[in-house]
């Protein structure tokens, strides 16, 4: 396997791993509006991660270092 397609595996298992640990990542004892807050903030996060992944996997698939 080349290094281009382990970096790509790499970065998705981290992706999983960090989706997953948002998820579960519950916050006791904070009031509504923050645990909204943080909420957002984490799937904002989420979301621009996602797009940078998917962003360098298009880029090593086009070129292939």
């Amino acid at each position: 396997m080349n290094r281009c397609k382990e970096k790509t595996l790499m970065f998705l298992v981290c992706f999983i791993l960090i989706t997953k640990i948002l998820k579960h990542h519950e916050i006791d004892g904070v009031d509504e509006e923050t645990k909204n807050m943080v909420m957002k903030h984490n799937i904002i996060k989420t979301k621009m991660h996602k797009k940078m992944l998917e962003h360098t996997i298009m880029n090593n698939l086009k070129h292939p270092r």
